[in-house]
């Protein structure tokens, strides 16, 4: 009799900042002798899969077993045993979200009030309409774009002014722009000797940050940290603006030997997608915590044809890359699931330059004669219209 597996999104503790959960994609084995939502519950008893493996962590504490999960019209009772510590709050808020979003990410408890006992007494309730802030990565779509290395605002009706600062000034020079997340948002830009910060304000002023000749485009991290790798001296650099300085981040042996041309942290501050060569996409994870934080598990995800050419990489989400190809046949612009490989072609009708994404929010720049033209997915992921005709340029998201 074959074996019946279900693909299946778990949710676990971003290991470093304890703040953010992690999706991890799976096959669960599907058992006759226990519900679906008790298979997922006790497949996040144990570690994730190997490409998350260090990065993550869940948030039962060890000994815990479940014991039975009962579903009614409007909830769902899910009976826990072992030690659990009833004056941690915040340890009760983390194991409640990452029950929901496992269960609620499977069509399992959506819309039911989610309690949770243990030991046969009452430990907390999770209700359908709780706000969920552990995937909530204060991530706003704003949007911005780069004109003759100026940088501007993207409004609902297309091209707005420049942005505060010296940011929103024309340099020459000065390209591969990034922007970070938060409420007070800076702008990073790669030069002939390194890469340069900016804030969006009056007195934003452009500073170098990071030196030397070699540096793939620069990266922001969710917890506000730049990074960029050193292709020269092989070693990848973190920038905190807190602290003013650039420090190493350990790496795989590998990579030393490898061509890294760039380097882009997913919004979920975990998974990293790295490319290398001409036509090779990587994807590994930071791993550990604090100074002891290393990219690890590194993985192959997809490789082009002989001949053909990675020109870009963005994150769409936490799970999903979109990776942009030029090749002698023209373009390929394809959505892979990081998880499990599963590919999506985009349809192309002009020849991109760049891209840039945040859920639902695809832009990017098409080099015309009267200029550059930005264009926008449409909702049916089918079809691109223009968003500006003209004196557009390359599009910024928050992160990814």
């Amino acid at each position: 009799m074959a074996r019946a597996y279900r693909p299946t999104n778990l949710y676990y503790v971003n290991r470093s900042t304890q703040d953010r959960l992690v999706v991890d994609r799976v096959r669960l084995r599907l058992d006759t002798k226990e519900t679906f939502a008790q298979t997922v519950l006790e497949r996040l008893l144990e570690p994730p899969t190997e490409a998350l493996r260090g990065a993550v962590t869940t948030s039962f504490p060890p000994g815990i077993k479940i014991e039975s999960i009962r579903s009614g019209e409007d909830r769902v009772i899910i009976n826990l045993s072992g030690e659990l510590d009833t004056l941690d709050l915040s340890a009760e808020e983390t194991l409640r979200g990452q029950i929901r979003n496992s269960l609620n990410k499977n069509e399992i408890a959506k819309g039911r009030i989610i309690e949770i006992m243990v030991d046969g007494e009452s430990y907390t309730v999770d209700r359908p309409d709780t706000v969920d802030q552990w995937l909530d990565d204060d991530v706003r779509d704003s949007a911005y774009y780069v004109d003759k290395g100026a940088v501007h605002y993207l409004t609902k009706d297309g091209g707005g002014g420049a942005v505060a600062g010296a940011a929103g000034e024309e340099h020459e020079g000065f390209g591969h722009f990034a922007v970070s997340a938060g409420p007070n948002p800076l702008i990073a830009a790669k030069t002939s000797t390194g890469i340069s910060v900016a804030g969006l304000a009056p007195e934003g002023a452009w500073q170098e940050v990071v030196q030397g000749a070699d540096l793939t485009p620069p990266t922001w991290n969710r917890d506000g940290t730049l990074w960029t790798y050193d292709g020269k001296n092989g070693v990848l650099l973190k920038y905190d603006p807190a602290r003013g300085q650039a420090e190493p981040v350990e790496v795989p042996a590998e990579l030393d030997e490898l061509d890294v041309n760039r380097f882009r942290i997913a919004r979920d501050g975990v998974r990293v997608a790295v490319t290398t060569g001409e036509n090779t996409v990587q994807i590994g994870a930071l791993t550990g915590e604090g100074a002891g934080t290393k990219l690890g598990n590194l993985q192959l995800l997809t490789t082009t044809e002989t001949g053909n050419e990675i020109k870009d990489i963005a994150w769409r989400d936490d799970e999903h890359l979109l990776v942009l190809a030029q090749g002698t046949a023209g373009q390929t612009l394809n959505e892979i699931n990081v998880g499990d490989g599963e590919t999506t072609g985009v349809p192309l009708k002009d020849r991109l330059e760049s891209v840039a994404a945040f859920q639902d929010q695809v832009l990017a720049d098409v080099a015309t004669k009267g200029g550059t033209k930005l264009i926008v997915l449409s909702p049916d992921q089918q079809t691109w219209t223009t968003k500006i005709e003209k004196k557009g340029g390359a599009p910024l998201l928050p992160l990814g």
